[in-house]
């Protein structure tokens, strides 16, 4: 499903950090992360997405080149623009380090809180074609099962798509920066053929679920979704994580 430049442009928004051509690229990983870019897409201008995050464009640029180096972009000066070579990241690229045990718990205390939540209002808000791309979405995380990095970013996938389906940015937005940080762990909760399976089929019932549109059955395959990194916690700390 092709992006337009609009709708890029609305997921990212204005950098707050001092690290800015950082967290321009993390911006511009998370569009490749989420699915929103795909291979052959276009980035908006520089001047575009300059203005979006509120960032000179030499920044911008900085963060292109970063991306560039890495692979994952490529610039067309005959076309005056810049191309998506691809959207699988590479996975030392913008890698965040593994949150502490405290900081872990309290991550996943706050992903139970939102993302149920979302999913909410993904079931009532999300028409057809968006629980059909949900579809594809899973289509592809099973086509990638032997491919145990891709099938991680496939896993993110899922969820991206999952809130952006709920039509709530600020939601979107706070559900995507606990995401991030627990990304770094979510390769703990992969490591098997077996957990790689038990993912697929939690993201099957969840989309069961939200295309019933009730909100116990929502309710319920969320909590088993969500109880699997739970159990990495437990297994990883020794501590027993109550919801």
């Amino acid at each position: 499903m092709v992006q337009s430049s609009a709708t890029v442009l609305e997921t990212l928004h204005p950098v707050r950090q001092r690290s800015v051509v950082d967290e321009v690229a993390a911006q511009l990983l998370e569009l490749l992360r989420s699915g929103a870019l795909r291979e052959g897409d276009r980035l908006p201008g520089e001047r575009e997405i300059a203005a979006r995050l509120q960032v000179a464009r030499a920044s911008v640029r900085a963060a292109i080149a970063h991306l560039q180096d890495a692979g994952v972009l490529a610039t067309e000066p005959r076309r005056r623009g810049t191309v998506v070579l691809t959207s699988w990241v590479p996975d030392d690229l913008g890698a965040a380090a593994a949150p502490d045990h405290d900081r872990f718990r309290a991550l996943l205390e706050a992903r139970r809180l939102l993302e149920p939540a979302l999913a909410r209002l993904a079931a009532a808000r999300a028409d057809h074609a968006g629980l059909d791309a949900l579809a594809a979405a899973v289509a592809e995380q099973a086509a990638l099962a032997d491919d145990r990095p891709r099938a991680v970013q496939a896993e993110g996938r899922f969820h991206r798509l999952l809130w952006r389906l709920a039509e709530n940015p600020p939601l979107e937005r706070a559900m995507r920066d606990v995401y991030v940080e627990l990304e770094a762990v979510l390769d703990m909760a992969m490591r098997t053929a077996e957990d790689t399976a038990r993912s697929l089929q939690a993201h099957r019932e969840t989309l069961a679920a939200l295309r019933r549109g009730e909100r116990a059955a929502i309710d319920a395959a969320m909590s088993d979704h969500l109880a699997l990194m739970e159990g990495i916690y437990a297994e990883v700390t020794g501590r027993v994580f109550e919801s």
